[in-house]
């Protein structure tokens, strides 16, 4: 296959991304390059990766999702939930912007605040902003720069949020398989939250 049909998927070895890949047929000219090839979080890297390729699409599935985690990083922007999320998605999409290829940013609905004013369900037309940093997660508010880096790069680009992927049943990350555990340890569990998983094999027929 001419590698200018050649379509790269950041992020492979993820949750999300390693079930998408498997969906995919075969023969459709997807590369997935592991971290140790393609760091998103350097420019110069980035550059050296794709000079030896031709791609016509990238999909960018590569994110810091520890929550917790990343709310220990709040504020740092010298610290991996930062330089993921919002850094790396800038690289690509200007990347993309100076080569003209089409970039897939894989979000998440940990973009908006989820408070009692603005509470969902969103719609795509939802309107995100920057000024809400004090009632998002520090991983939502790096997933929102990361979409405005993308959105505001002038690439050709689509932006797909989605919400506790599942359907994974290779992973103990998969949101079904999460809280079938904590219900079988009996865990109390909330129920005064509204939220829509998402399938991960009808995400993979989308994109």
């Amino acid at each position: 296959m001419s590698r200018e049909k050649e379509r790269f998927i950041t992020g492979s070895t993820g949750l999300v991304a390693s079930k998408v890949i498997k969906s995919f047929p075969h023969g459709e000219g997807i590369v997935i390059p592991g971290r140790d090839m393609l760091d998103i979080t350097k420019k110069e890297n980035i550059l050296e990766y794709f000079e030896g390729h031709k791609p016509r699409l990238i999909i960018n599935f590569a994110a810091y999702t520890n929550v917790d985690e990343a709310e220990k990083q709040r504020l740092d922007r010298d610290d991996l939930a930062w330089k993921v999320n919002a850094e790396g998605a800038m690289n690509l999409a200007m990347y993309a912007q100076n080569n003209d290829l089409y970039v897939i940013h894989i979000s998440t609905d940990f973009v908006f605040p989820g408070t009692e004013a603005f509470h969902g369900p969103y719609l795509e037309s939802t309107k995100t902003t920057t000024k809400v940093i004090d009632n998002l997660s520090w991983y939502g508010y790096t997933k929102l720069m990361g979409e405005w880096a993308v959105r505001n790069s002038g690439a050709r680009h689509a932006i797909v949020r989605i919400s506790y992927p599942f359907g994974n049943p290779n992973t103990n990350k998969d949101f079904a398989l999460k809280t079938l555990s904590y219900i079988q340890k009996g865990y109390g569990l909330f129920d005064d939250q509204d939220f829509t998983p998402t399938y991960i094999p009808d995400l993979a027929k989308v994109i």
